[in-house]
């Protein structure tokens, strides 16, 4: 009997599909989305066009978080005057190497205003342990409204005094240490900041912690740091999913393209867009050593079946791909030409690039370029080298779960 109720209105849920339909094609392509999130929208909208519809409004109108990405906003608003830039630093560094200029001053103009320092010392970290405290549940999930699982906070800050800063891919957990083994070793890393940059990060930190609790205010933890005689130049900077510039994907982009001998890189997830796949492979393609090395043993088989359907491009355009036997690597690093760096919490995949709230340190002409490079190399002698044949004969059923998990790659 329901079904014959509902087929009496059988034409008007036609109609209805087809305006569906044709609103949610238009929107994709008038929106600013990228290229690979618009054909994932497709494929649910085509054949579903009521489902997808709604579900595509349900997540772009955003009810959940709309007090939440206010607040944040207010507080990077509020704290927009607190870091100065140097503007000694910075002609120094024009100075030094145009196209690092041009990436600060993008990093400056940014949501945020992140400014490059001098006289700060930068210690690679392969492995860290800490305790906290007092804690606060960011962005907690509402059923039904939250509307976005992807507003996270997936930066690491550890900030001491307001003296010493620590950020990199390191949790507040036994498994980071090696304490206990979940995946075979867990390798890690993190960078130690000390002198003026750290008030990047106390700022980064504190716009997260007050969003929903108090005003923000830096002044308690802001002191008169050491200027330390070093080399170089660095950059703290943040990424946020609530604006359209994509911070991090755009500084690896930059140093991608600007890479004249090699690019080592260390990911735990490879789940590529358009852009960055051509990067990738452009830069192999005009001979820079582009190296990355994943997990040898993942912690999410999904992601990690899905990472393997970009190996046969990027090893046919050049790329060597290494897999870390002992276990699964968690560090986000990349290593440019032993004079560019990037350590932080950004990984390769589309949740880090366009929906988390992340953080990252660059670093120019610092001594710790040269440990970084030194941890990969070392590193990249306890992995496995990634062939055409290994691919090739991966098990079928890894291949078609791969392929599947790719249809739907922006939403993992």
């Amino acid at each position: 009997m329901s079904y014959l109720w509902l087929y009496q209105y059988r034409i008007h849920l036609q109609v209805t599909e087809v305006v569906l339909c044709i609103l949610a094609i238009i929107y994709l392509f008038q929106s600013d989305m990228e290229p690979t999130a618009i054909n994932t929208w497709l494929l649910i909208v085509l054949p579903f066009p009521i489902i997808g519809a709604l579900l595509l409004a349900y997540t772009k109108l955003d009810i959940g978080y709309t007090g939440m990405k206010r607040a944040i906003q207010s507080n990077i608003d509020r704290s927009s005057g607190i870091l100065k830039q140097d503007n000694q630093a910075l002609e120094e560094l024009k100075q030094c190497h145009t196209s690092n200029y041009n990436l600060v001053q993008y990093l400056e103009n940014v949501n945020g205003s992140f400014p490059v320092y001098r006289h700060t010392k930068t210690t690679y970290k392969k492995r860290l342990q800490n305790i906290g405290i007092q804690s606060r549940v960011f962005a907690s999930v509402t059923p039904f409204l939250s509307t976005y699982y992807n507003y996270r906070d997936h930066r690491k800050i550890l900030l001491i005094d307001g003296k010493v800063a620590f950020t990199g891919g390191v949790n507040l957990a036994d498994e980071y240490i090696n304490k206990i083994e979940r995946f075979g070793y867990w390798k890690d890393t993190a960078l130690m900041l000390e002198g003026p940059a750290v008030d990047t990060f106390i700022v980064l930190f504190l716009q997260m912690w007050t969003y929903s609790h108090e005003l923000l205010d830096v002044t308690p933890y802001m002191v008169e740091h050491e200027c330390f005689d070093t080399l170089g130049f660095v950059v703290p900077y943040g990424d946020i999913p609530l604006d359209k510039d994509k911070v991090g994907k755009n500084v690896y982009i930059d140093i991608l393209n600007h890479a004249r001998d090699f690019v080592h890189i260390m990911t735990p997830y490879l789940i590529l867009d358009g852009e960055l796949l051509h990067a990738l492979k452009f830069a192999a393609e005009r001979g820079v050593d582009v190296i990355i090395i994943m997990p040898g043993i993942p912690d999410k088989k999904s992601a990690y079946y899905l990472a393997k359907t970009y190996y046969p491009t990027l090893l046919a355009s050049g790329v060597k791909i290494y897999e870390y036997t002992p276990g699964f690597i968690h560090a986000k690093v990349f290593v440019s030409d032993n004079s560019r760096a990037v350590v932080g919490t950004i990984n390769l995949d589309y949740r880090s690039l366009y929906h988390h709230f992340e953080c990252a340190t660059y670093l120019y002409g610092t001594s710790s370029v040269l440990d970084i490079e030194e941890d990969f190399q070392a590193t990249k002698d306890q992995c496995h080298r990634v062939s055409t044949t290994d691919v090739k004969n991966l098990p079928f059923y890894q291949k078609t779960l791969g392929l599947l998990a790719r249809l739907v790659a922006p939403l993992m």
